[in-house]
């Protein structure tokens, strides 16, 4: 089984599938664990591992950017008020 998909995680809405495995972006800086976005920001530190794994999947899950249909919709209604 694919290590992507045994950690629960699956491709974002409109990604047919994983670019790369999530799990490459944990680092360890001065004994202290990191990950790092795809939109570029490095979360953290955390006491180990685990617990970083544990905040990247929670992360992932949810973080859902509003598509450009949904973002242009919500704009024409703060436009109205």
């Amino acid at each position: 089984m694919n290590s992507q998909y045994s950690m629960g995680m699956s491709a974002r809405s409109g990604e047919k599938e994983l670019p790369f495995n999530r799990s490459d972006r944990l680092y360890i800086l001065n004994d202290q664990w990191f990950f790092h976005t795809r939109e570029g920001f490095d979360v953290g530190p955390f006491h180990d591992k685990d617990q970083a794994k544990t905040a990247l999947i929670y992360f992932v899950e949810k973080a859902n950017w509003p598509t450009e249909r949904q973002l242009s919709a919500f704009t024409h209604k703060l436009k109205k008020q």
